[in-house]
């Protein structure tokens, strides 16, 4: 798992047979291990050379994408930010517009996997009433 995703966290659990074993040292993340140098109008470049239209959505996800990583790094250094909060984007469209795409070319931009889910199970389909 580690080949396919460089730069991410893996927790490892030692199984039975390993458990007589030595332990590896846990390793802390330094501000070197955390590279972000982008700027939003870099994140919407990247994101016009994939995708065609979408302006408002690529803008939305480029600055809160910035805004994100710049919290990260402010607290890496130990910073406090008393006032954050996270911001939290759902994109909205019929099929075919780009939704995934536009989050499958982010992800690829600051190297994190990407992962789909489907909240189609989850639709009012079945449920009586205004609280669904």
């Amino acid at each position: 798992m580690r080949q396919h995703f460089k730069g991410v966290n893996i927790a490892t659990f030692p199984s039975a047979e390993r458990a007589d074993e030595p332990e590896e040292p846990a390793t802390e993340k330094s501000e070197e291990d955390f590279k972000f140098d982008h700027e939003p109008r870099d994140v919407k470049a990247f994101l016009d050379r994939f995708v065609i239209k979408q302006e408002e959505a690529k803008k939305v996800l480029s600055v809160a994408l910035c805004d994100h990583y710049h919290h990260v790094r402010l607290a890496m250094k130990g910073k406090e930010q008393p006032n954050y909060a996270k911001q939290n984007i759902i994109l909205i469209g019929p099929t075919g517009v780009g939704k995934t795409y536009l989050i499958r070319c982010v992800a690829e931009l600051v190297g994190v996997p990407f992962v789909k889910a489907d909240a189609t199970k989850f639709s009012e389909t079945g449920y009586v009433g205004g609280d669904v």
